[in-house]
């Protein structure tokens, strides 16, 4: 069973991107690893909006982020 973690810096916990996580990070399980758990850090900065994905799994670990105006361009 995939664990899912959300963390929220310098914003409050949000509804919105805690739904679209729960909505899309069961793709990951169709993957060969097995994701075990799954940490997004939501970070709100002046001018921009960032999201930390780290992905581990039984054999593997991966980090991936974006930047952007908004959590959801």
């Amino acid at each position: 069973i995939m664990r899912i973690e959300l963390k929220f810096r310098h914003m409050q916990q949000s509804q919105e991107p805690t739904d679209y996580v729960h909505q899309h990070a069961h793709k990951l399980e169709k993957f060969e690893m097995k994701p075990v758990k799954v940490e997004f850090t939501f970070t709100a900065e002046k001018s921009s909006q960032r999201v930390d994905i780290h992905v581990r799994g039984d054999d593997i670990e991966m980090h991936a982020h974006a930047d952007a105006a908004t959590f959801f361009e």
